[in-house]
């Protein structure tokens, strides 16, 4: 690594032009490293960020000549990979351009339930999916048994008393009104992850677990399967990107034909896939075979 004297280094705040570092014909100048320094930057900091930058470039600047050297017989290959890239970054800039101009990202719940409409049986669940509760209670509660009724309770009143009990006594209530993941209802349970639980999605009454510090009250109100269609509600986010992703490709779409069609109408563009008239595309490839 290159090491400096505090003396030898340049005042990163000068205006004078100043070859900071060198490695053959290659240069650092002062203005290439001017973004780096802040101007609340005491003088101290500002020279060890430049000592480690100037390492940084030195390295760099190594490397590069190493590879040029090992590699110089695939200067071609890298030049149409950068021309490439460029290219690519230079599309994608456009892409970006038109999009923002363009593009409408209000998605309405209209949107969504007509997509979904048309297109629900492309949505099978990859997983068990349900609606339910859990409730956690303290072995040492006396009153499970009456919390368990009041739980088991079709009454509204009841289930507000089974609520009120809950927060007055800080018992960990776990409301899944939307839908979720099986395991994310299990992972609230004393469950083994080698042990198979979908015997609990066939009852529809409040079920119980228990291990040495608490009782796990829950139910289950509904489930959906592995490879059901999967509700609306748990496809709204899918949907929205796959709605705003086709505006996108729309966009993109229209521009591209509107240049083509400009370009074709000033005859900027050639296509010659013909040697002459009467040989077809098929035979022009065989023959560049």
């Amino acid at each position: 690594m290159a090491s400096f004297g505090c003396k030898r280094l340049l005042d990163p705040f000068t205006t004078e032009e100043i070859v900071v570092a060198s490695v053959g014909e290659r240069k650092l100048l002062s203005d290439d490293v001017e973004y780096i320094f802040t101007e609340n930057m005491t003088t101290e900091d500002s020279l060890v960020i430049l000592e480690s930058y100037i390492n940084m470039w030195i390295n760099n600047q190594l490397k590069l000549e190493r590879a040029e050297l090992m590699f110089s017989e695939s200067q071609e290959d890298i030049d149409n990979m950068v021309e490439e890239y460029r290219n690519s970054l230079l599309n994608y800039k456009l892409d970006q351009h038109y999009i923002n101009k363009n593009i409408d990202g209000t998605i309405t719940e209209s949107d969504i339930n007509d997509y979904y409409s048309k297109n629900s049986k492309e949505f099978r669940l990859d997983n068990v999916i349900v609606k339910g509760r859990v409730a956690i209670i303290p072995e040492s509660y006396r009153q499970s048994v009456k919390l368990l009724e009041l739980m088991k309770s079709p009454n509204s009143e009841k289930q507000q008393d089974f609520i009120d009990i809950c927060d007055k006594n800080n018992f960990q209530l776990v409301n899944f009104d939307d839908w979720v993941d099986f395991s994310k209802l299990l992972g609230y349970l004393p469950t083994r992850k080698e042990e198979s639980y979908t015997k609990l999605l066939n009852k529809s009454e409040v079920q119980f677990m228990s291990d040495e510090s608490n009782k796990y009250l829950f139910n289950i109100y509904e489930s959906k399967n592995k490879g059901d269609i999967a509700p609306i509600e748990f496809t709204k986010d899918k949907i929205r990107k796959i709605i705003l992703n086709q505006r996108r490709v729309d966009v993109i779409k229209a521009y591209e034909d509107s240049l083509y069609v400009k370009a074709k109408q000033a005859n900027r563009i050639s296509i010659n896939i013909y040697k002459n008239e009467a040989e077809s595309i098929d035979s022009l490839i065989v023959d560049s075979l």
